[in-house]
């Protein structure tokens, strides 16, 4: 049985989610809300397949204009138990395009899942891997750190306090920065609350950076889910020193892989310059395969 998304399913979707080995943070309930509350229209569509009690598939999707998407990024590809199950799933998201005339549905994933014609738009991400946390690993993670990158974390750290944090209320310093950085209040407070809900219950931390008057100079706000970290938000009154914020971050991570985010999908100087200063902690570029249904 399909049941479309409803707060009511948060807890199993999660769980669901928790358990599945090809789930990640973006497939849950959360994320989902982060990327509907959102200053423009959007529609959340997603649904999950029940067989008895259990959730036995999930299809998280938000249609924003005519395209079913994250935020004009890639939706979290559908996930299910075996090809029956995704059968059904991929007849109720073909029903999907023609009630609210979707025009192309963007996923992570190869375009296998359903029977329409996909195109592969992938890019790549930067991931470090990880060995476990010791003084040696450190010296290790250090050694790939680009070189003009440690004497501007040198003097950060010579400079300033840099410290991890995994308090829910550092949170409200890091959208206070990113107020006072874009000048303008740029999301709704909702998706600051759930940042905050995330440090909470420990699928996310923040690294922080103090000055010697304790006013709070940069923060960067850090997902961790299943033993992978994601480096997601930053913001910064100084220059040069989110240098030394990722690499605390980077330094203390017990983490598998950390990754740094997406290369080679930049759409202007700006862009290529942010994919520039991800390259810098070392790592490599690992395929993000990404399709698109045009309908």
């Amino acid at each position: 049985m399909i049941l479309p998304w409803s707060a009511s399913l948060a807890d199993k979707w999660d769980a669901y989610c928790d358990q599945h080995d090809q789930a990640w943070f973006w497939h849950r309930s959360g994320w989902m809300t982060y990327c509907d509350a959102r200053q423009t229209p959007t529609l959340n569509l997603s649904f999950a397949m029940i067989s008895g009690e259990k959730i036995v598939g999930i299809c998280p999707i938000i249609l924003e204009d005519c395209s079913l998407t994250y935020q004009a990024g890639p939706c979290p590809r559908p996930i299910c138990e075996d090809r029956s199950v995704q059968i059904e799933m991929m007849s109720h998201l073909k029903s999907i395009f023609d009630s609210y005339f979707v025009e192309d549905y963007t996923f992570r994933g190869n375009g296998n899942i359903i029977n329409l014609p996909s195109k592969n738009i992938s890019w790549k991400t930067r991931i470090i891997d990880l060995q476990p946390l010791s003084e040696i690993e450190i010296v290790r993670r250090w050694r790939n750190v680009r070189k003009s990158y440690k004497s501007l974390i040198n003097n950060t750290n010579r400079s300033y306090r840099i410290e991890k944090s995994i308090n829910p209320r550092d949170v409200y310093i890091l959208h206070a920065l990113h107020r006072e950085q874009a000048g303008h209040e740029t999301r709704p407070q909702a998706s600051w609350d759930l940042m905050a809900a995330w440090v909470h219950t420990g699928h996310a931390y923040l690294c922080l950076c103090w000055n010697s008057a304790g006013i709070c100079e940069g923060a960067v706000y850090v997902y961790s889910y299943k033993g992978h970290e994601y480096y997601g938000h930053a913001a910064t009154n100084k220059d040069n020193i989110n240098h030394a914020l990722i690499w605390e971050s980077l330094r203390t991570s017990d983490a598998q892989t950390f990754e740094l985010g997406w290369q080679g999908h930049a759409e202007n100087i700006k862009e290529q310059d942010i994919e520039f200063f991800r390259r810098g902690f070392g790592g490599i570029d690992h395929p993000l395969t990404v399709s698109r249904i045009t309908v």
